[in-house]
């Protein structure tokens, strides 16, 4: 095919997203493929992409995964818990299949990304975005870059103050009672023998779902002061946590902050204005702008 493309890669540890598409404007097509072995997925994404030759690709993924382009690890995937994916290092062969740089930063911060760029942040300076999935992650983008340190962030794996009778021991293999281990997909399923999407609006775990959620987007408050959270994730976006989480968070914010945000809890929590498309936008977004030509 004729032309320059840029590609934007979301993977996850069921499914990768993939878009393409010219300097700007939207993606010109966007297709999904399982997430299989490392080595059967990275060449089912050559294949799907040998069509568009690239500039460059932009790419947002499960960890955790070296994320800091001056270290050794960078792009390559750590203590994942995906089976066989353990030390993959996934941005050194999808650059030799795809023969383009490869940009990684985790899902997340693809997300965020997004969003700030095209979505429910079009407009402002700085946005959080918290995805409550299988897991929970957080990133935060302020004046056109990420903010973090040496790694993979891991706000997910914070703890919180436990809800009032709630004597469930956690599902984090690492940390129990976590704030992923207490609030997450993975840890609603252990909580009630069903997947999340199997269970009512009315049922009984969401509100202590939405108290551990609203402590977690608290501490994201005072610690980076955002403009807007975004709450994404199969989790967070359900309307009953939403509803249930922006209660909670405006009775724990009691009319403390320092700036008026916060204090108006339906436009600072938001859901994502691109659906489940932020991450593969967002990491398309990210190869436009860190690889113009």
């Amino acid at each position: 095919m004729v032309g320059r493309y840029w590609a934007g890669i979301e993977a996850g540890g069921t499914k990768w997203l993939l878009a393409v598409g010219g300097r700007s404007g939207p993606p010109l097509c966007t297709c999904r493929i399982p997430t299989e072995d490392p080595e059967r997925t990275v060449r089912r994404v050559a294949e799907t992409l040998a069509a568009y030759p690239l500039v460059a690709v932009g790419l947002g993924s499960f960890g955790p995964v070296g994320v800091v382009p001056e270290r050794p690890d960078y792009g390559v995937l750590r203590a994942t818990p995906k089976p066989g994916w353990q030390g993959f290092p996934l941005r050194a062969r999808l650059e030799e299949v795809l023969g383009a740089p490869v940009r990684v930063v985790t899902d997340v911060a693809a997300a965020a990304w997004g969003e700030l760029h095209l979505g429910s942040g079009v407009g402002l300076r700085s946005l959080a975005y918290v995805t409550v999935g299988t897991g929970i992650g957080v990133a935060y983008v302020e004046r056109g870059r990420f903010v973090g340190g040496g790694g993979h962030p891991e706000f997910g794996h914070i703890f919180l103050p436990r809800a009032d009778g709630d004597d469930f021991p956690g599902a984090c293999p690492y940390h129990r009672s976590c704030w992923e281990g207490l609030a997450s997909g993975f840890a609603v399923e252990r909580r009630t023998g069903r997947r999340g999407e199997e269970l009512a609006e009315d049922d009984p775990v969401w509100p202590t779902v939405a108290h551990y959620v609203a402590h977690g987007l608290l501490a994201v408050t005072y610690a980076y002061a955002p403009e807007r959270i975004v709450l994404g994730g199969g989790v967070g976006s359900r309307p009953v946590v939403l509803r249930l989480v922006r209660a909670k968070f405006s009775a724990l914010l009691a009319g403390y902050t320092s700036f008026d945000a916060p204090m108006h809890a339906e436009t600072y929590l938001v859901p994502p204005a691109l659906g489940d498309r932020s991450g593969v936008l967002g990491a398309l977004a990210l190869a436009r702008e860190e690889f113009p030509a």
